[in-house]
């Protein structure tokens, strides 16, 4: 079972669990964006994908999207962090 489980992971470049869980994770974040409002929560929607620890799901999503579930949900745009003390400006140097 061991050499099965490296040769999956020299090919794929990941376990056979961490695929499995990009997977569900790339599924969930589908049916997120494609929610009907009315009738999918972000729960229902975990849960259908097999997570069942909502705040790992959350913070693995967020890691993945760079924004929580229920922004996608609620089809908000991400956030994106300035780092304090950097200015930006729109003319190049």
């Amino acid at each position: 079972m061991r050499s099965l489980q490296e040769g999956f992971r020299r090919y794929v470049g990941l376990t056979p669990l961490q695929y499995l869980r990009q997977v569900r994770l790339e599924h969930a974040h589908h049916d997120l964006t494609n929610a009907d409002l009315a009738h999918s929560s972000v729960t229902d929607i975990a849960s259908h994908w097999g997570f069942t620890h909502l705040g790992r799901f959350a913070t693995t999503y967020r890691a993945k999207y760079g924004r929580a579930p229920s922004q996608t949900r609620r089809r908000e745009p991400p956030a994106f962090a300035i780092s304090p003390g950097r200015q930006y400006s729109s003319s190049s140097s």
